[in-house]
């Protein structure tokens, strides 16, 4: 894992959500920026080996969407869509002062990407995406909403391990992992997911399972 230095921001959604971001201000504010988005379950972590390289050049903006890592969760579950995502995001660049940035964006980051350059397409200096693409196969889907908010709890590396394989096997036919350190204690946390709140278990490393308790 790279440590490189990063200072967190906080800001406040329209809807009075209260919101997180790594931000690696890079070589100085006249760099140009790179927004970073995570996956549907993961959240600002996944990108702590690649800002602080990115970092080298740009400054680099990882936040946590609503519901996941440091960022608050909402109560209602309808708010979890890309609209209000994109309006999220519209609300950390203000506060950062960015009016152009490129994006990195992972799956659901990716579609967010997609979206943000759609609706404001000067603000939007090119895209890389990850694990995603322009069409949405819908036997992925399906596989995801099969997962997403509905695994049980684990108790042990072990049984992380085997989730994840039952999980991302067909996909990662080479997917291993061996437990190297002892299971946390549960937490309880919730998803967003139009379920009701689940058991997880938090971990200071990264976790198994839940981009809510994926947090620093």
């Amino acid at each position: 894992m790279n440590t490189a230095s990063y200072r967190d921001v906080h800001w406040t959604s329209a809807d009075g959500l209260a919101l997180y971001a790594r931000v690696y201000d890079g070589p100085g504010a006249a760099a140009p920026a790179v927004l970073c988005l995570h996956g549907l379950t993961r959240n600002c972590r996944d990108y702590e080996d690649l800002a602080p390289h990115l970092a080298r050049r740009y400054r680099v903006v990882c936040p946590d969407l609503r519901g996941r890592g440091r960022s608050a969760r909402d109560p209602d579950f309808k708010h979890y869509q890309p609209a209000t995502y994109v309006a999220d995001l519209a609300g950390l660049l203000q506060v950062l002062g960015l009016r152009r940035v490129a994006i990195v964006g992972t799956s659901l980051g990716g579609l967010l990407a997609m979206a943000m350059a759609g609706l404001t397409p000067a603000a939007v200096a090119g895209i890389v995406l990850n694990d995603v693409g322009p069409e949405i196969d819908p036997a992925g889907a399906e596989r995801i909403r099969g997962y997403a908010g509905r695994l049980p709890p684990v108790t042990s590396w072990d049984e992380a391990i085997k989730q994840q394989r039952m999980v991302f096997g067909s996909a990662l036919p080479n997917l291993r992992g061996a437990a190297t350190a002892p299971m946390p204690t549960a937490a309880r946390c919730s998803t967003p997911t139009p379920a009701s709140a689940r058991r997880c278990v938090r971990s200071p490393r990264r976790p198994p399972t839940c981009g809510r308790c994926m947090r620093r």
